[in-house]
């Protein structure tokens, strides 16, 4: 280490020597998206230079930050770069883990959900040995820092550094366009060229492909572009309303001439937490894994579909029930609900409020109300009252097992205030599965690993806590008049399992007392989107709203979740579509 310090005595080699590992911090962070397949598409051969473009550039901004705020401190300003590097590159490691996306500014403004401890609990679960990586880097750089003397800024050296990001620049756009000089497709058509180039650099992607656009261009720019969109107001122009309106006056794929069945008068939404379908009909060691939903589902009037496709992007729970509530695909690019808790939206409860009578909502949940923005939302879906974590367990901050949620549930008055809508929202199937949450089942299978059985002892725990909750419906003589829905929230996170392929993304769906006729329905791959769409078929809603999705009480079902739904979805939510019907 001497020697090296001895041929870095100028400020500049040890400025150049320091920043090092601001770059390599970043630069493991980006790797760590792209080697793990967390990037949406297909990494061309220029997106590696343009990577090493943008850490450049983040890199140097922050220093030049820090630089003026620390009023040319040269020495503290590299340490605090180095810092806010690390610190973010292992923020953003464990954060994609868990969300799939990197941390994107919307998501820091609802940090009191992530900075939850079940959340937080999830995340670390998911601890690998690349992440010693911190560790070591820590390791290197602070022995190295304190050995280095002291530094002073010259002139010379400011100049070089505010150069930085425009070197950074041009690179980039050498980069870029040699890469499409060379293919045939883009080198004489200087229109597609020229609109490639737009779409480069003003970001077109970064709704659609987040991961990708940061990958791209780093996080100082794509941080430029959603503080742009914090404060910029969205409006939709004529021609984009006429788009919606449009597609949503398309009833093709929305409707039926399905038969109601007179008697429903009341709605039992239940969403279970990462519940897969692979559970249901599963046996191990000769035991049934999920009894009671095997049982449900053979049950004459029952719908079932275990291929449904998870749609949820960065609000995995949240986005979840924003889509079963609305008929909407959740944004891409940052939280649904930090986006929507102002809007007005079309939800399944306050249409089941204007055409059925229905007078009575509520939600049971196992959070605190601060989750997800969820005392904001529950106006807006038209739930009423809310049930949650702390009326079973007063100040003490935790959530909710099956048993605590089901209990709640069945202590909530709604059964007394027929017709009723009732949301009821499951824990216990929520990862980390390190443990088993019930010692009630014990599996032994050595084909299958340690967490993806205690997930499977988690399942039948809630199976368990399901049946109790149906007695009780039928207790209370609301089970045959109400229409009774399981579906899960989202998909478990697969490579907590280490299952390889033989576990999948896919969900189940239970529609009961909806009188569908299975011969007639269709029971192939479908989306959470199409739920919204189709009970409102079952229950014969009329409205001129069916959301986006397409129902499946038919056999001609064609698949609804394409790259022009996400693009009206999010007109619709950055657009605030229905502000302005609200307002008429």
């Amino acid at each position: 280490m001497k020697s090296l310090l001895k041929a870095l005595t100028g400020t500049v080699g040890k400025t150049a020597l320091l920043l090092c590992f601001s770059i390599v911090n970043l630069l493991f962070m980006h790797y760590y998206v792209f080697l793990n397949h967390y990037i949406e598409d297909v990494i061309m051969s220029y997106a590696y230079g343009v990577n090493l473009m943008a850490v450049l550039f983040d890199v140097s901004i922050l220093l030049l930050l820090f630089l003026l705020l620390s009023w040319g401190r040269l020495k503290l300003s590299l340490l605090l770069t180095y810092v806010v590097t690390l610190l973010w590159s292992f923020v953003n490691v464990f954060y994609v883990r868990f969300f799939n996306q990197y941390l994107a500014l919307s998501t820091i403004s609802q940090a009191g959900s992530l900075t939850d401890q079940a959340v937080v609990n999830s995340m670390m679960a998911g601890f690998q040995w690349t992440d010693l990586y911190f560790l070591l880097s820590l390791a290197v750089f602070l022995p190295l820092y304190w050995r280095i003397g002291r530094m002073s800024l010259d002139r010379s050296l400011l100049l070089m550094l505010v150069g930085v990001p425009f070197v950074s620049l041009i690179g980039t756009f050498l980069v870029y366009t040699t890469y499409h000089f060379m293919k045939s497709e883009t080198r004489g058509n200087t229109a597609l060229y020229k609109s490639r180039i737009k779409g480069f650099y003003m970001g077109r992607a970064r709704n659609s492909f987040p991961n990708m656009t940061r990958f791209h261009v780093g996080s100082v720019r794509v941080a430029c572009g959603e503080v742009y969109d914090l404060l910029h107001t969205v409006t939709l122009t004529e021609a984009q309303r006429a788009a919606i309106a449009t597609e949503a006056a398309d009833l093709s794929q929305r409707v039926t001439n399905h038969a109601v069945d007179p008697e429903i008068k009341n709605v039992v939404f239940i969403v279970l937490e990462s519940f897969l379908s692979a559970p249901i009909d599963l046996k191990v060691d000769g035991k049934e894994i999920t009894p009671f939903l095997n049982s449900l589902k053979q049950a004459e009037g029952t719908y079932y579909n275990g291929h449904m496709w998870p749609n949820i992007t960065i609000g995995e729970s949240g986005d979840g029930q924003f889509i079963y509530l609305t008929g909407l695909l959740p944004l891409r690019d940052k939280l649904t609900v930090g986006e929507a808790n102002h809007s007005t939206l079309p939800a399944f409860p306050k249409l089941l409020k204007a055409q059925w009578g229905i007078k009575y909502t509520d939600i049971v949940m196992p959070s605190p109300p601060m989750v997800w923005l969820q005392e904001q939302m529950n106006p807006i879906y038209g739930l009423d009252h809310m049930y949650c974590n702390r009326d079973v367990l007063g100040n003490v901050v935790d959530y909710l097992n099956d048993e605590q949620i089901f209990t709640l549930a069945m202590k909530s008055p709604f059964y007394q205030h027929q017709p009723f809508f009732t949301l009821v929202l499951s824990y216990s199937t929520h990862q980390p599965y390190r443990d088993p949450i019930d010692d009630s089942l014990t599996l032994t299978d050595a084909s299958l690993s340690k967490t993806y059985k205690n997930y499977l002892i988690a399942c039948h725990y809630a199976d368990v806590w399901l049946q109790k909750y149906f007695d009780f419906l039928k207790q209370q003589g609301v089970y045959d008049n109400s229409l009774i829905v399981i579906t899960a929230d989202h998909h478990a996170h697969l490579d907590a399992f280490g299952m390889g392929d033989k576990v999948t993304k896919e969900l189940p769906l239970f529609i009961v007392n909806g009188r569908v006729d299975m011969e007639q329905a269709w029971t192939g791959a479908m989306n959470q989107l199409d739920v919204y769409t189709t009970l409102l078929d079952v229950m014969g809603v009329k409205s001129g709203w069916h959301g986006l999705g397409h129902t499946v009480l038919t056999k001609d079902y064609q698949n609804s979740v394409t790259e022009r739904t996400w693009e009206l979805s999010e007109m619709i939510i950055k657009g605030k579509y229905f502000d302005l019907d609200e307002a008429k």
